[in-house]
Formats: C-alpha cells, structure tokens, sequence
C-alpha cells in the first residue's frame, strides 16, 4: 500500500574556514513497503543540483 507523505531533508555543509551552509528540501512523495523492505521516493529540487531525479 502506498501513502502520499511529504519529505523533509536537512543537510548541513561546512567549508574550510568552518562556515556552515544549510539546505533545506520539502517535497511530497511517496512511502511504501516492499518484500518487508520500507521505502521513501521523492523528486529533487534544482536547489540540490539534481532537478528531476528520482530519490
């Protein structure tokens, strides 16, 4: 059975001189189990550099 769910995805980056970059995501997509295996899939954002794909 599959549910509609919206994704949360925090990353945090720090450079070399210790200032942190924090990118937030919130995208709606779809949670399900498979063979007792649970699954998330979700869309990236052009905010991640990864517009289109698939999670």
């Amino acid at each position: 059975m599959m549910k509609r769910v919206m994704v949360a995805v925090k990353s945090v980056q720090r450079d070399i001189a210790g200032e942190d970059t924090v990118i937030e995501l919130v995208s709606p997509g779809k949670y399900y189990e498979r063979g007792g295996v649970k699954y998330i899939r979700y869309e990236e954002s052009e905010v991640t550099g990864l517009e289109g794909v698939q999670t």
